[in-house]
């Protein structure tokens, strides 16, 4: 756990935290709790913190995973917490303060700091472990704080509370794409304030047994919406479920959900291997800029 990671928005994954709680419906079928659950026996990576039901609601420091990041010569865009939420409720200020001293040891990598509790960021970074030991002054410039997002609802909620908490960037994760996000949207008065302070927008369908649908009219609402503000657009997958035009003869299909309107939307169940990527032809496989991307492979500059 921590070297090279599948997930395609960044190129390695560090979790010196193990466990979580679900926090909104996003979290139903979370593929992490999965994974823990598989592997929660006795001298397992999750014992105590997963049973057969899912998270148990504890968290462990691990800090045996704090030299990770410093054994990885070539810069790397890391997920800190794939395995957990950087800002649980349980998290202790001085484990955010090991954590921060290795993001600062490691200029050449950019951390990425996903969560669905932003609430907390402020008053267990800013105002605690992060302001004392940055001096209450500055930022680390390679940790960026990014929203975990399913719905518009959860969108407006979470960045207002992102956005409360000083950062060298922002980011928005899109997944599971469980509704319609608009960034754009006339009504939200965050809008202007996201276009400036955003960085990178990710988004995708939801994979699992029981996953649930995500449809077309809203991966490309996410994508307008990202481009529109000039920001790098990556998605990430389809998930189980894969749109097809409304057609009639399709309707028959047995495993399929339909979205009303004008004219309605039709998804099917075809699995993740084969749902893929593609949207509206193309890849989507755009990365923000930071100062340690490498000028090839996976990480492309694309803004400045």
């Amino acid at each position: 756990m921590g070297a090279r990671t599948k997930i395609e928005w960044a190129t390695a994954s560090w979790n010196p935290l193990r466990g979580c709680f679900p926090a909104s419906e996003g979290c139903a079928n979370c593929y992490a709790a999965d994974m823990a659950r598989r592997f929660r026996g006795p001298g397992m990576p999750w014992e105590g913190v997963a049973d057969a039901g899912g998270w148990t609601g504890a968290l462990r420091f691990v800090e045996s995973a704090l030299g990770e990041p410093a054994r990885w010569r070539e810069p790397r865009l890391v997920f800190l917490g794939s395995m957990s939420d950087p800002f649980h409720d349980l998290v202790r200020e001085e484990w955010l303060d090991r954590i921060l001293q290795v993001v600062d040891a490691c200029p050449r990598h950019l951390f990425l700091a996903l969560t669905k509790r932003p609430r907390n960021i402020r008053a267990k970074l800013w105002g605690g472990a992060y302001g004392r030991f940055l001096g209450g002054v500055r930022v680390l410039p390679n940790l960026w704080l990014g929203v975990s997002a399913e719905n518009q609802e959860r969108l407006r909620e979470r960045l207002a509370a992102l956005f409360a908490a000083p950062a060298a960037g922002y980011f928005l994760s899109a997944e599971p794409l469980l509704g319609r996000i608009s960034l754009l949207e006339a009504d939200w008065a965050g809008a202007d304030r996201a276009a400036r302070l955003l960085r990178w927008v990710v988004g995708g369908g939801e994979t699992g047994a029981r996953a649930r649908p995500c449809f077309l009219s809203w991966a490309r609402a996410l994508r307008d919406g990202a481009k529109a503000m000039g920001l790098p657009f990556l998605w990430k997958q389809w998930g189980e479920w894969a749109p097809f035009p409304w057609d009639g003869r399709r309707s028959e299909h047995p495993a399929r959900r339909i979205l009303p309107g004008d004219p309605p939307e039709l998804a099917v169940r075809v699995r993740r291997r084969r749902s893929g990527r593609v949207l509206d032809g193309r890849l989507w496989d755009e990365f923000p800029a930071w100062p340690g991307a490498p000028s090839r492979g996976r990480i492309v500059a694309l803004q400045a």
